[in-house]
């Protein structure tokens, strides 16, 4: 048997609660401010991403989180094919990144909207000094979160440039080298070689 409480218990235990809980439902500056702040943090980050990704498009690039890890396992060797392979996983890379740049495009105007209709309720709720000064604070994140991605960003940027100049875009045309020295025995990775 398993217990549980009457409506009665639960009446009677809920209304012997003293004080109101008109606490819950007043405006909290610092709540507004965290959600706007939030709602900046994403559009900042849709502005730097759609840039960047356009940048990537321009040169034809496909940074590493959007590369396909796809591999021929046939005719791995034929080097060819393997172009053929690289060229059809670019162009699908390449079309997922217009297709992000277009959504973020097309979501962008209503997040603004968002943020504005969000920032005109604070300022009809809260305390004008309060406002002004829960602004400069913002701002002040906003500027540094900005600066840090934009730095994360011009890193990956870099690295991914220097994965088309040393011609290792796609990890598994170098180890086509190792695959022909290592093969399977049983589960367990033997090495030809001797080692």
């Amino acid at each position: 048997m398993s217990f549980a409480y009457t409506n009665e218990e639960v009446l009677r235990i809920t209304t012997a609660v003293k004080g109101n809980s008109e606490f819950l439902s007043q405006h909290d500056v610092l709540c507004d401010f965290r959600e706007i702040e939030k709602l900046h943090r994403k559009s900042i980050a849709w502005d730097l991403h759609l840039r960047t990704m356009a940048e990537y498009v321009r040169l034809q690039r496909i940074p590493r989180g959007l590369r396909s890890h796809l591999r021929p396992t046939l005719f791995a060797d034929d080097e060819e094919f393997t172009k053929k392979w690289e060229s059809i996983l670019n162009k699908c890379s390449l079309d997922l990144m217009v297709a992000l740049m277009e959504k973020i495009q097309k979501e962008s105007p209503a997040l603004t909207l968002h943020i504005t209709k969000k920032e005109a309720e604070m300022r009809n709720h809260c305390a004008e000094k309060e406002v002004s000064e829960g602004q400069l604070t913002m701002q002040d994140s906003l500027n540094k979160f900005r600066v840090a991605l934009e730095v994360r960003k011009r890193d990956k940027f870099r690295r991914d440039a220097e994965d088309y100049s040393t011609g290792l875009v796609y990890r598994w045309r170098s180890m086509k080298d190792q695959r022909q020295h290592v093969g399977w025995n049983r589960g367990r990775i033997i090495n030809r070689n001797g080692g």
